[in-house]
This record gives structure tokens, C-alpha cells and sequence, in this order.
């Protein structure tokens, strides 16, 4: 997936195999190796979130980890590579 920096309101969504989650979020790691992380909203198995501006503000490599709680269980899914452009 490429996008360009600045980009606001892309859907970023990730389908899991679980239901009833009860929380999700992303840990996203900029190509300066700088984290942070967003809460993601729910819809049955699949968690997204919407972009904001200063969220992918430097061109580079991203890497964008779901995590999920669901009961007691808590856990990341694979790691997914986005890369942004100027």
C-alpha cells in the first residue's frame, strides 16, 4: 500500500478471525523508528481507524500493528508495511 504524507480521512481497516472485540488499536512506527498509537473502532471482527493529517507526516516506510482484546485475551496480528510518499 503507498499513500502520499498529509493524508487525512483514509480508512485503514484490518479483518480479524475474532468476534466480539472488545477493544482494538494500531502501534504504528514511523521511518524515524518513532511510535505511537491509535484506538480503532469496531465493526463485529474487523477493526479501523481514519487518518489524520499529522499521522503519516514523513515519507517512508510505516509499519502498522493491530493489537485486540477480546475477553481475556489480548494479542498483535501480523505487522503490515505502508509506504509513503512526498
Amino acid at each position: 500500500m503507498a499513500i502520499h504524507t498529509g493524508v487525512k480521512g483514509l480508512k485503514i481497516e484490518v479483518e480479524t478471525n475474532l468476534n466480539n472485540i472488545d477493544y482494538g488499536k494500531f502501534i504504528i512506527t514511523k521511518p524515524d523508528n518513532t511510535t505511537f498509537e491509535v484506538n480503532c473502532e469496531i465493526d463485529n471482527n474487523t477493526i479501523y481507524y481514519i487518518t489524520k493529517k499529522e499521522d503519516f507526516d514523513i515519507p517512508g516506510t510505516y509499519t502498522l500493528q493491530p493489537y485486540v482484546e477480546v475477553g481475556e485475551f489480548a494479542g498483535k496480528d501480523d505487522k503490515i508495511y505502508i509506504d509513503v510518499k512526498e
